[in-house]
């Protein structure tokens, strides 16, 4: 009898916020694309352009399919990334989406500006919702839908208030989409909650670290290291395949057990 695979052949995928070779996103996008998906590379910054365009071409040297389109997540951006996606791919459907981009102000409330404040909110939840209202009309049954929540949503961090406040608060809405687009379009929804994940946006200060950064690993139980994008995108792998199809509306953390009771 044939073996079970994770093969995504066939299916269109956009990934926020994947235009840096060593985030989250990027390790998500390859994972995806490895598997084959053809991946959309989304930025938003120019400074990121030579970024995103070398995480499409590590897709494209391996054999994958990848487009890159620069857009925010706001209401037109996130019209715009999805048109651009079905025009770079010549296709009708976008089967996977993955909410990544993200912001995360660290200070105390009364530190925090009302614009940091805003703009937490505007990227990490209002982003998402505008994404799935331009992707869902696209996507057909057995669709996926993934948000990139956090560990700081389930573990009070007083550094990360706003932050861990906004993946709360996107959590509720991925129980929610999970039943709104489920029976009525047989999508998937779910939220994939990263531990401390070594990438380029931690602040290069023996202070964070110490508070932010060691104390997290001395409670990882899987393994006394940072997770890796790698460890995310295989994640993400797993739940955007078929064999997830019984998987909804759930909070997974791929954090090496930080948030195990």
């Amino acid at each position: 009898m044939p073996a079970d695979t994770l093969s995504l052949a066939g299916k269109v995928a956009i990934v926020t916020g994947s235009g840096r070779e060593n985030g989250i996103g990027a390790g998500i996008a390859v994972a995806l694309a490895r598997n084959g998906a053809a991946v959309t590379i989304n930025y938003v910054s120019e400074s990121s352009t030579a970024r995103a365009e070398k995480v499409a071409q590590k897709i494209r040297d391996a054999g994958g399919k990848a487009t890159v389109i620069r857009a925010s997540v706001d209401e037109e951006g996130a019209k715009a990334l999805v048109e651009g996606t079905l025009k770079a791919f010549a296709t009708d459907h976008i089967d996977i989406l993955v909410n990544n981009a993200g912001i995360a102000h660290v200070g105390s409330t009364t530190d925090l500006t009302t614009e940091q404040i805003r703009q937490t909110f505007e990227v990490n939840l209002y982003g998402p919702m505008f994404m799935v209202r331009a992707v869902v009309p696209h996507m057909p049954a057995g669709g996926r839908i993934i948000n990139i929540s956090s560990t700081s949503a389930k573990m009070p961090l007083a550094a990360y208030n706003v932050y861990g406040t906004s993946k709360a608060a996107l959590d509720y809405l991925t129980a929610i989409w999970a039943g709104e687009f489920g029976i009525s379009r047989g999508i998937t929804v779910n939220s994939i909650g990263p531990g401390f994940v070594e990438t380029d946006i931690i602040p290069d200060d023996p202070e964070f670290r110490k508070i932010a950064v060691d104390s997290m690993l001395d409670l990882t139980r899987a393994a006394h290291r940072a997770g890796t994008i790698e460890d995310i995108g295989d994640s993400v792998l797993l739940i955007v395949s078929e064999k997830a199809r019984w998987i909804t509306a759930q909070h997974i953390s791929a954090s090496g057990g930080l948030t195990a009771l």
